[in-house]
């Protein structure tokens, strides 16, 4: 209802007019297709997909409108980092967003059998990258100032190869160490620095950053004595807010195993990936699913791990364990790993 006739959204909805030209662009812009497509990851119901399809088309087009050389320079970027000095360009932030919502639309398209506009949106996303990587990639997997969610972006979001995103994945676990894993990004990076340290092996890291007691950080709040999420780690906003919440779905995800999918909607097979954080004794995690619940439980003995999984009748299930190796199952399995 907030969209503008050109496409423009909003940061905040609903408004009375305000945050159209301040406090929207490709991050924010991100909502109306990311939370329906999360409804369809989760749930297994497209429909909110199909009903905010056509919105979402129209804004990528304003957000093309924007873009000079395939960058965009609109939009708040890494928003509330504590120190703006270290954050990285804002530009980075926005054109890396814009580039993940034209895959996230074409792959929408597909789901739909909508076969040009996902055909014309990838020819657009390679145009972005390609872009992308000549005005910001230096090499080696070093991009920008290699700010933290600099070496982040391009590798959670599919802007360089595999060899480049594990040599992007090394040096951020190396700078993260050498700063004391303290939090040193805005919002963009505290979902996606985390994520891509486990995805390439650095799993402990990203749970040190969760659990490191220095400013900035989550644990410093708890020292301070907040009871909820603050909007910036310096306190100087909100202290109720749910920006720097993904770590929940981190620990959802990497040490629980649990792995959403949008090839798998609705959790109609199970996928469970769970990380042993060297850190952690054990580890308890359930989703309560649109077929039943889903439970991950592991604790560390003397003999190595034990970890029990459970799924909901009927539904195929697969573990992938950290050496390699996987085993089908269904309904309550006990595992015993060395």
């Amino acid at each position: 209802d907030c969209q503008r006739p050109n496409g423009q959204l909003p940061g905040m909805a609903p408004t009375s007019g305000w945050g159209y030209n301040w406090g929207s662009g490709p991050l924010f812009d991100n909502f109306l297709l990311g939370v329906p497509r999360n409804v369809y990851i989760y749930r297994g119901d497209s429909s909110l997909l199909r009903e905010n399809y056509d919105a979402f088309k129209l804004n990528l087009q304003f957000t093309k409108s924007l873009a000079k050389d395939g960058i965009v320079r609109f939009g708040l970027g890494d928003w509330c980092h504590y120190d703006r000095s270290r954050a990285v360009a804002p530009e980075f932030v926005t054109t890396a967003w814009y580039f993940r919502n034209l895959k996230i639309f074409a792959e929408t398209a597909s789901l739909f059998g909508f076969r040009e506009d996902a055909a014309r949106t990838l020819d657009r996303a390679a145009e972005v990258a390609e872009s992308f990587r000549k005005h910001f990639s230096n090499g080696g997997g070093s991009w920008a100032k290699d700010e933290k969610t600099a070496l982040a972006l391009p590798a959670a979001f599919g802007l360089c190869d595999d060899a480049e995103a594990r040599l992007s994945a090394a040096l951020l676990d190396r700078k993260m160490r050498e700063d004391e894993c303290i939090a040193d990004f805005g919002i963009a990076g505290a979902k996606f620095v985390p994520r891509v340290l486990a995805d390439y092996g650095y799993e402990n890291t990203a749970f040190r950053i969760f659990t490191q007691e220095k400013f900035p950080g989550w644990c410093k709040w708890i020292r301070d004595g907040e009871t909820a999420l603050l909007e910036d780690f310096a306190g100087r906003c909100s202290h109720s807010h749910v920006m720097y919440g993904d770590l929940a779905a981190w620990m959802m995800q990497y040490p629980g195993g649990i792995e959403p999918s949008f090839t798998r909607p609705g959790f109609r097979e199970v996928v469970l990936k769970p990380k042993f954080i060297d850190a952690l004794h054990s580890m308890n995690a359930h989703y309560d699913s649109v077929y039943g619940r889903i439970s991950v439980f592991w604790n560390r003995t003397s003999s190595g791990i034990e970890l029990t999984a459970s799924i909901p009748p009927g539904i195929p299930g697969t573990l992938f364990l950290p050496d390699g190796t996987s085993h089908t199952f269904s309904g309550t399995q006990h595992f015993q790993i060395k």
